[in-house]
């Protein structure tokens, strides 16, 4: 995992349930809902922690950011959460990472998370271990209706070629998904 100090990790946990209750109800005062971004390097990354944070938590109240990314390096897999928190997952940010980095990482033989950060464990979407359809699919299936946010946190080359990279490969999967999801009517239609 990325949290190199687990006993303040554990006590940090005790604090998410007790958010203040004008946080979230001021949230949602204002048309908007609170969303709770796991991430490595912080007290909540694993899926435990997520678990932990998810049932500790009222979900009219706190919804849940699922970062792809931060979430394979935490061990986790983005599509099994996605199916499991269903719609308690209100916001989703899309990013890959790479597989061999990430295996440095958990080997051992990388420094620690920033270490990794500047090894580039974070590459261009389409290009690493995330199966992207397998995410988006339970989005489309609840028809989910908000922002894909897809994060590029460091590249080797120009941002702007990774930013059109994630574009483009967002932008084939949902009509992959989408021409999938429309045969699928028809067939069942016939």
């Amino acid at each position: 995992t990325c949290v190199e100090h687990r006993a303040a990790a554990e006590a940090a946990l005790e604090r998410p349930a007790a958010l203040p209750p004008p946080l979230p109800g001021g949230a949602r005062a204002g048309s908007h809902r609170l969303a709770f971004h796991p991430h490595c390097g912080t007290f909540i990354e694993t899926p435990a922690e997520v678990e932990r944070l998810v049932v500790s938590t009222d979900p009219a109240r706190v919804g849940i950011c699922l970062d792809t990314g931060h979430h394979l390096v935490g061990g986790g897999d983005p599509v099994v959460t996605m199916r499991s928190l269903g719609a308690r997952v209100t916001h989703v940010h899309l990013k890959d990472v790479d597989p061999f980095v990430l295996g440095r990482l958990r080997a051992g033989t990388l420094g620690g998370f920033a270490e990794a950060i500047r090894a580039r464990i974070f590459t261009e979407l389409g290009g690493g271990a995330l199966d992207l359809p397998g995410v988006l699919r339970p989005l489309l299936e609840r028809g989910y209706d908000g922002w894909l946010m897809v994060e590029q946190d460091s590249c080797w080359g120009p941002p702007s070629e990774s930013a059109a990279i994630g574009r483009r490969i967002l932008a084939e999967t949902l009509r992959t998904l989408g021409s999938a999801a429309d045969a699928a009517v028809v067939g069942g239609a016939s």
